[in-house]
């Protein structure tokens, strides 16, 4: 008789989670916001993808409670919507954030920084480079979530 594994096949927490990435882009950061979501499904194709275009759709589906995305990226089209984010960033707080902002201002930046982002790219540059930096990113965090993980128990005597 051949024994098992308990755990083979058992998902672990990151492949069961909703979505691996939200990415949120407003009717003003249009443009950019869909040119970083076809990079993102070209280069990241087995990366789930979550996409909203609208502000209060964001904020229901970040608190659903099957909803663990492990990055959020917004992309912002103006300062004001820029602001719209500051009373939020308790939603991402154990989530990583990346920007990717309309211009590189230092009102813009220091506003920025408020919501404590991991990584920030303006709107205007190469989106590649930036899928990569998710790439990494998320990599990390599964593989913090698989060391966080309890051992299987041990029942070799």
């Amino acid at each position: 008789m051949v024994l098992k594994d308990f755990w083979e096949g058992f998902p672990d927490r990151a492949e069961t989670s909703a979505m691996d990435l939200v990415l949120y882009f407003s009717h003003e950061a249009a443009g950019p916001g869909r040119e970083l979501q076809e990079v993102l499904n070209n280069a990241l194709p087995e990366r789930r993808v979550e996409p909203f275009t609208d502000l209060e759709e964001l904020v229901t589906g970040l608190q659903r409670p099957e909803a663990e995305p492990a990055l959020v990226v917004l992309v912002i089209g103006n300062l004001a919507e820029l602001e719209e984010f500051l009373p939020l960033r308790s939603l991402w707080q154990d989530t990583g954030v990346i920007l990717v902002l309309p211009d590189e201002t230092s009102e813009t930046l220091g506003l920025a920084e408020q919501l404590n982002p991991r990584y920030i790219k303006s709107a205007d540059e190469d989106f590649v480079e930036l899928a990569s930096v998710i790439d990494e990113i998320l990599k990390e965090r599964r593989i913090a979530s698989i060391e966080e993980e309890t051992l299987p128990p041990d029942y070799n005597l």
